[in-house]
């Protein structure tokens, strides 16, 4: 994603100060685009998601020629996903220009864009450290939750186990994963594709799905993980107390959304009172579970 510059009046210095911008957000690299779907086109933005289920699986025998059952999919809830506007300004006053010496306002600038990519990053990156408390889905309940609905069968399901970052607790999340049932209450017989991670965890994460026997044991027991072809992202952004791992599929199964509703744009403009020239940033966006389905927890 560029940073789209709107330019009515530009004058040097804010060219200087918009490239530093541009300059800071390009150094640093994000991770949510690797673990969310992300939707920035404006014509298919939409906040409140729907779940949808009330199908079978359990195709009923007809005798030749007879009419054809039909099925009845539902919405079985809803869940919203609010952007957050956020607005940062950089000021060149008429010293400055007068003396040619804004450098300050230069490195104000690249600190801005370097911490508005951050930013959007960590909107990302709180749905998951939150996911026992505060991140909840269109069933009211926390992103990773012992007893989550399948759609309105009455039966719920798991996508949580604890205990650690253990083998033994990696190897139950990915069966585990594998059991989940979708909306329609059919098990889905998908596979975990991503396994993400705090930094804290690399080095584990390296030796579990890394080792060709199994890490944890003296004897020389294959490391059956290690065939699963998880692969890991490790995220900064998630160090947090007792987030340890997150199974996630491909992204076409999963629906962690990220909304990009505008920006970032940065606009020259001047300030009337003072006279300063600015340079303005404008971003709109915010990150939200809409379902649990396809990914799977480890918490300590």
């Amino acid at each position: 994603m560029a940073v789209r510059p709107r330019q009515d009046y530009l004058s040097e210095a804010q060219l200087e100060v918009m490239k530093s911008f541009n300059a800071g957000w390009e150094g640093y690299t994000p991770m949510y685009q690797m673990v969310f779907n992300v939707e920035n086109d404006p014509a298919r933005l939409e906040e409140t998601f729907s779940v949808r289920g009330g199908m079978t699986a359990a195709f009923t025998a007809v005798a030749d020629g007879a009419n054809y059952n039909s099925q009845n999919p539902k919405i079985v809830g809803t869940q919203a996903i609010k952007e957050l506007i956020f607005k940062e300004q950089v000021g060149i006053t008429k010293m400055m220009l007068k003396k040619d010496n804004y450098r300050s306002a230069v490195e104000d600038a690249n600190k801005l864009g370097y911490l508005a990519r951050l930013k959007m990053d960590k909107l990302g990156a709180d749905i998951l450290a939150n996911a026992t408390g505060t991140t909840v889905t269109w069933d009211g309940l926390s992103l990773a939750n012992a007893a989550h609905l399948i759609g309105d069968t009455g039966e719920t399901q798991s996508n949580l186990v604890t205990g650690g970052y253990t083998t033994s607790n990696l190897e139950t999340a990915i069966q585990n994963f594998g059991l989940q049932k979708s909306h329609d209450g059919a098990v889905m017989s998908i596979n975990p594709k991503y396994i993400v991670v705090p930094r804290r965890n690399m080095m584990q994460t390296k030796k579990l799905i890394g080792s060709p026997m199994t890490p944890e044991d003296a004897n020389t027991s294959i490391n059956a993980v290690t065939e699963s072809g998880l692969i890991p992202i490790y995220w900064a952004q998630l160090d947090t107390t007792n987030f340890e791992a997150m199974l996630l599929s491909d992204k076409a199964m999963h629906r962690l959304e990220y909304l990009i509703h505008y920006g970032p744009d940065i606009t020259p403009a001047r300030d009337t009172n003072t006279g300063n020239e600015l340079v303005q940033m404008d971003l709109a966006c915010n990150a939200g579970a809409i379902d649990y389905l396809g990914t799977y927890f480890i918490q300590s």
